[in-house]
């Protein structure tokens, strides 16, 4: 329901169906607007059954309002903005591991703008129809998952397509299929390793786990496998095609990856803890990826989420890492390669006695540059997702911009004062034609 007749504000809601087993649907997260949003039971408790609905609503009061009759689960959650009457928008339902299930991207196109009625899930399509919170459309059955997990995101009921319709009074046969189902639409970081998984269904919606499954990434590489790890090269945007097989049976699913430089820095580092910065417009999944210092080496937990423009600060004491110099410590891809690393310190401004723990601290973008340091960071101009690495300690930064310039003027110097000393050395004896001894008394 994303444009209900009247006022929109707060009177928003999704519907979910669950067709596979039971579980806690308050540690998943609903995708819109950009942001993960959270989903919190407000009644009916937080676990959603096997073949059970459920709303999530943008006001709980003003939904019961609406719909004073309706008696099912209700769950919290946030609409940025409300959701989209102009344009559509995508909306995707992801588990407790940030792994896409299901999603849809509709558009008022499809119907039920303002005129009362919502998209609401047919076989595998949306069609525009009157709204049955809670339950299928009025005369159908419980829908049937587009092969993108155990639940799938409507707006309403639905009900399962047959195998026989009717059409002028004939009937046609249904050639009955399998589905696959790739995940939704994702960003992701370039040379970070990401988890790409398929889930196939079969002809009654059973899953099917020893099916064949060869992902093409749309770079001229390919990988076979339910669940594989992929980290694409280089930025820009991938057609993502999944074919499934099963015995005679077939299925093809393809997603957009969007791939963007990682534009992340070791933005600071001292006896306390390293701190880390994500310079990017996106959220950035440190999951599996590696801090090292001196030889030892901390993996992040998987899901260690840093937002957009933000920095954080990890705790030495949780990393276990302690920094001899902030030269010693790197940031690395989960498979091991460089990402970033903390910049070398150029110009060292002299330290009294007893600061010995205090390192000095690299420019970040919410940290004034110290005006007797220069530091290596990372650029957001940076194209590809090259690994940066620290400048060394005989780099001479102030002096790139001129060049060669001052090393020709310099030896150009020494040799006009070479040449000025010879010239005055043969002049002082062209000059002298003898010499004279005085004896004095």
């Amino acid at each position: 329901m994303y444009d209900p007749s009247g006022a929109d504000d707060g009177h928003e809601w999704v519907e979910v169906y669950n067709s596979g087993a039971s579980f806690d649907l308050s540690k998943w997260k609903l995708f819109e607007g950009g942001t993960n949003h959270g989903i919190s039971a407000y009644a009916g408790g937080s676990n959603l059954a096997t073949g059970g609905y459920v709303v999530l609503v943008d006001n709980p009061s003003k939904f019961l309002a609406d719909w004073p009759s309706f008696s099912g689960q209700i769950f919290d959650t946030v609409f940025s903005g409300g959701l989209n009457n102009t344009n559509g928008e995508v909306l995707i339902l992801r588990n407790d591991s940030l792994v896409d299930i299901d999603s849809i991207t509709y558009s008022p196109a499809l119907g039920a703008n303002g005129d009362g009625n919502s998209l609401q899930k047919v076989g595998s399509s949306f069609t525009a129809s009157s709204p049955t919170p809670g339950s299928a459309i009025s005369g159908g059955s419980s829908p049937s998952t587009s092969g993108g997990g155990s639940t799938s995101t409507e707006t309403s009921g639905s009900s399962s397509a047959s195998s026989t319709s009717s059409n002028s009074g004939g009937s046609y046969f249904i050639e009955p299929k399998i589905s696959v189902s790739a995940g939704g639409d994702r960003v992701v970081v370039a040379s970070a390793g990401t988890i790409f998984e398929g889930r196939v269904q079969g002809l009654k919606g059973e899953a099917i786990t020893n099916a064949r499954l060869v992902w093409n990434f749309g770079n001229g590489e390919s990988r076979e496998g339910r669940s594989v790890l992929y980290a694409f090269p280089y930025p820009g945007r991938y057609v993502v095609i999944l074919d499934a097989s099963s015995e005679i049976y077939s299925a093809t699913t393809r997603l957009i990856v969007t791939v963007v430089p990682a534009q992340v820095s070791v933005s600071e580092v001292n006896s306390d803890f390293v701190e880390i910065t994500n310079s990017s417009n996106i959220e950035l999944n440190l999951g599996l990826w590696q801090l090292t210092a001196d030889g030892q080496i901390f993996r992040f937990p998987a899901n260690t989420i840093l937002f957009p423009h933000e920095s954080v600060a990890i705790s030495n004491i949780a990393t276990g890492l302690a920094p001899s110099s902030p030269r010693a410590v790197t940031l690395l891809y989960p498979n091991g390669t460089l990402a970033a690393a903390y910049g070398t310190e150029l110009i060292v401004a002299r330290k009294t006695a007893g600061v010995a723990q205090s390192y000095p601290q690299a420019s970040s973008p919410n940290k004034a540059q110290s005006s007797n340091t220069v530091r290596a960071s990372n650029s957001s101009s940076n194209l590809l997702a090259a690994p940066i690495t620290a400048l060394s300690s005989t780099s001479m930064p102030e002096l790139a911009s001129f060049g060669m310039l001052p090393w020709i003027v310099g030896l150009l110097a020494v040799i006009g004062i070479a040449v000025g000393a010879v010239l005055l050395i043969r002049g002082s004896k062209g000059t002298t034609t003898g010499y004279t001894i005085i004896e004095e008394e």
